[in-house]
Order: structure tokens, then C-alpha cells, then sequence
């Protein structure tokens, strides 16, 4: 294991323990150190791009004879960094001459998911790279790309070198924001569904820790629901560096990986995300919970598709599965009801009983065929508990695609909502 990714390792260890505390700045610098370790180890400089050499000039009729050779065999190495102005794919995979083989499994795994380099072209990357045959001939590219680039006049040059800049700036970009998502998942699904965290809480870009600080102290004074939600939010921003990670989201994510139309969309509905209704536990448990959202909408999507006729027994409908059968529960979350399912064998006598003595009818043959199966219950127990805000943020999601009435629906209030939402659900989108 190389230098880099033991500091890597100890100061995660560290962050950890730190975390059971409260110590915002001591937990802030070691977060920004990760950071940038993190950074450096999945963004390099392009060290062998070629440079601006006058002492060194080859003949001509050499480096068309190389050329000619690799347009052969390589053509698209040719196209990528002659024509394109592609970074090397050294600087793409973050590493040197000297290879480390692990090293690079690593990086080309992370830059498959987070990068703005096309995927072909990392995969011809790694696949160079990796093999030392391969590597040696295009190591020889690059001496003949550094003569090529040296013949061409100022002007494509010039070119060349602002293909490569632009390239490289957003490969940047790309992997700060990447790294950021990383540690807080539901930032991006949170600013497309209307939340921008600065927004709601009122947080200035230009603040220091004792002004939010001061914004939380208000808040946590307001015993109302979204007094309540305001002081979660603002407490996230009292570590120093997740409110510098949040800043840069802001400047990267809204203007450069998100197109007009659908940030258009969020900065409306920045404006009516109240009117949603979501609640303090919403916020902690679902929306800046560590568990990424969409692996919830995924989990959502799979459990609704095999059991599309729970929809009528979820909120925001009134009746449960368990009332169908008379167990006089209201909620699922209950001590009484976890208690008494924790024990299944009587679980089961109940829910026997109920059904024994129930009119039999399509409903409360569901009733009991989903909750006599221990996995079909902890399915449906999960939907209870999360099918609610998890309609409003799939109904926000594809409210683009809905069309502005419902944009608008949204402004009359919650029972125009909650209608909304059994429609769109019933609708199945």
C-alpha cells in the first residue's frame, strides 16, 4: 500500500472517532485534509502534455513517418489528443511512468462512474495502460506527439492547448463534485426536487461559523415544524467544511452538470418545496440521512412493482393492511405492534384469528397473504413508513414531465397535494 492511501486510511479512522463528538472544527480540518488527499489521488495534472520546445526541433519527414505508423495501428490515440486535445491517459488515470497496478484498478474504477472524460475513451485508457507491451508503444506516441506538437504553428497550438484546458478543467470539476456527492448523496436529488439547503435556511454564501451559529440559535428557539427542520439544517453547517463543500456544489453542480431546463425547474420549485409538507423526520431520516435516496426509490420501485395493490392500504390513504383485519393499530411504528410482531408465532395466531373471523373478500385476502409472510410484511412496513415522502420526491422528480399545472396544483395546499399524490401513484409513474 502506497504513502497516499495510508494518510488516506488514518484519517478516515480518525474522522470516525471524531465524529461521536461535536468538535465541528477539529472534524472539519480532517474532512478537508481527506479531501484533497482524495482529489490529488483521482486528478492529475497532465505532466506529459507536450510543451512549448524551439531547441529540439525534429525533421519533419520523421515525424510523418511516425505518424503515418500510428495512424495504422492507433488511430485513435491520433484522434483523441492530436485532434481533440484529450488529455493523456496518464493524467486520466492519475498516474506516472512508473505504474502501480492496484493504484490504477482504483482510479479507473472510480473515473467509470465519475468523470467527464467519455467512457470509450477510459477504457481505451486503462486498457493501455495496464498492459506493459502497450504502454511501452504508446510512450513512443507521446515522443512523437511532442515533436508533432512542436512543428505545429503558434496558432494551432494555441488551439490544441485550449481543447486540452477545457478538458482538464472540467475533468476537475467533475471529480470535486463526485467526491462531494460521495459524502452527501441526496445533495443533488435534494436541489433538483426545489430543497437548496443555503435557501431554506437562509445561509449567505459569504458567512462565517459564528453567523450560522446565530441562525441556529434562532431557530432551535422555534418549536413550529419548520422551526424544527430549519435548526436540523443549519446544524449541518456548523462544521465549517460541509458548508465549504456545499458552496462549491452550489458553483459546480447548478451551472455546468445540469442542463438550463431542468434547473429552471428547481429554482421554481425552490420557491413552493413548504407546500410539500415534509417533516423534521423526513429530513432526518430520509432526505440527509447517510442511505442515498435513490437506492430508497429503487427499493420503492421494486417492492410497488410486485405489489401494486398495496397502494390503496399506504398513506397517504387512512386504512392499513392492518385495520382490514381489525388489528387496531394505527401506527406501525408503535411499541406495541413491534413487540408483538417480534414474537411471530403469535403473530400469526392473531392474524389467523382475525382472518378466521373476517368476511372473506379480495381485501382482506391481501391483508392476510401479505402479512401471515414475514418478508412480505417488513416490505409492507417499509412502504408505510416510507411511501409518503418518497411520492412527493419521485412526484417532484417528474414534474417536468407532468406539466406546469401540477407545478401550480402545488401552491392550494396539502389536500391538493395529498390528491396529487394518489393520483400520480394510481397513474403509476
Amino acid at each position: 500500500m502506497s504513502d497516499k492511501h495510508e494518510h488516506l486510511s488514518s484519517s478516515i479512522k480518525v474522522a470516525d472517532q471524531l465524529n461521536t463528538n461535536k468538535d465541528y472544527k477539529k472534524i472539519a480540518q480532517i474532512e478537508r485534509n481527506i479531501l484533497k488527499k482524495k482529489i490529488n489521488l483521482y486528478f492529475s495534472n497532465d505532466i506529459y502534455w507536450p510543451r512549448r520546445d524551439t531547441k529540439n526541433r525534429i525533421r519533419e519527414i520523421k515525424i510523418y513517418q511516425e505518424l503515418r505508423y500510428f495512424e495504422k495501428s492507433y488511430r485513435n490515440w491520433l484522434d483523441f489528443h492530436l485532434e481533440n486535445g484529450i488529455p493523456t491517459f496518464y493524467s486520466i488515470l492519475g498516474v506516472n511512468f512508473n505504474v502501480n497496478i492496484k493504484l490504477l484498478k482504483q482510479i479507473y474504477e472510480f473515473k467509470q462512474e465519475n468523470s467527464f472524460i467519455p467512457i470509450d475513451i477510459i477504457e481505451e485508457a486503462y486498457k493501455t495502460i495496464k498492459k506493459a507491451e502497450i504502454r511501452a508503444k504508446y510512450n513512443r506516441f507521446l515522443k512523437m506527439f511532442r515533436n508533432y506538437y512542436n512543428s505545429l504553428d503558434e496558432e494551432e497550438r494555441l488551439e490544441l492547448d485550449a481543447k486540452h484546458s477545457e478538458w482538464q478543467y472540467y475533468e476537475k470539476k467533475k471529480t470535486i463534485l463526485s467526491l462531494i456527492l460521495e459524502r452527501h448523496k441526496n445533495w443533488k436529488i435534494l436541489y433538483l426536487i426545489g430543497i437548496n439547503l443555503f435557501s431554506i435556511s437562509k445561509i449567505k454564501s459569504d458567512y462565517k461559523t459564528q453567523d450560522i451559529l446565530e441562525l441556529y440559535e434562532k431557530y432551535s428557539k422555534d418549536t413550529s415544524k419548520i422551526g424544527k427542520i430549519l435548526a436540523y439544517v443549519t446544524q449541518t453547517f456548523l462544521n465549517s467544511f460541509v458548508y465549504q463543500e456545499y458552496r462549491i456544489f452550489l458553483s459546480i453542480f447548478p451551472s455546468i452538470f445540469l442542463d438550463q431546463e431542468k434547473n429552471l425547474v428547481a429554482k421554481k420549485l425552490q420557491k413552493h418545496w413548504q407546500k410539500m409538507n415534509f417533516t423534521i423526520n423526513d429530513f432526518r431520516d430520509i432526505l440527509l440521512s447517510k442511505e442515498p435516496l435513490m437506492e430508497r426509490i429503487n427499493k420503492y420501485n421494486s417492492i410497488l412493482s410486485k405489489n401494486n395493490d398495496w397502494l390503496n392500504y399506504l398513506p397517504p390513504h387512512k386504512k392499513t393492511l392492518y385495520q382490514v383485519l381489525d388489528i387496531d393499530i394505527v401506527n406501525l411504528n408503535s411499541s406495541d405492534l413491534m413487540e408483538l410482531k417480534d414474537n411471530n408465532l403469535q403473530f400469526r395466531d392473531l392474524l389467523f384469528k382475525k382472518y378466521k373471523n373476517a368476511r372473506k373478500s379480495p381485501k382482506t385476502n391481501l391483508a392476510y397473504t401479505t402479512l401471515k409472510n414475514p418478508q412480505r410484511r417488513a416490505n409492507y412496513d417499509w412502504m408505510f413508513k416510507n411511501n409518503l415522502v418518497l411520492m412527493k420526491i419521485l412526484f417532484l422528480l417528474q414534474i417536468e414531465d407532468l406539466g406546469n399545472e401540477h407545478l401550480k396544483q402545488i401552491l392550494k395546499g396539502e389536500q391538493c397535494i395529498q390528491d396529487l399524490l394518489i393520483q400520480f401513484n394510481t397513474l403509476g409513474y
